[in-house]
């Protein structure tokens, strides 16, 4: 089970990225969405590649989450893992459509 989080942290956000943004571009035919497939296409060759810094510090956080996991095997523990998951994930599309928008503004 560890090695499965482990790739579904590396592969999921990249995947996420491209959808958002084929979904972008097919509703709203802009620019970001052609920015957000590039930024998973990017995202998704590095974590396939497993170079990088980027990826290194993927798999350490996964591990540490999946073994926190492992010992603390309650409810609660998953919850606040999956919480922190979905956060995150919303963190980066919020930042990286407020960037994309402070760059097409200019």
């Amino acid at each position: 089970a560890p090695g499965r989080a482990l790739w579904l942290s590396l592969v999921a956000g990249p995947v996420l990225w491209v959808a958002g943004g084929v979904v972008l571009l097919v509703v709203w035919q802009s620019l970001v969405g052609a920015v957000c497939v590039a930024v998973g296409a990017l995202g998704l060759c590095c974590a396939l590649a497993r170079r990088g810094a980027l990826s290194l510090l993927a798999a350490t956080l996964a591990e540490a989450a999946v073994s926190m996991a492992a010992k603390e095997a309650d409810r609660g523990a998953a919850v606040v893992a999956l919480l922190g998951a979905v956060v995150s994930i919303a963190w980066g599309l919020a930042s990286g459509f407020a960037i994309a928008g402070a760059v097409l503004s200019l």
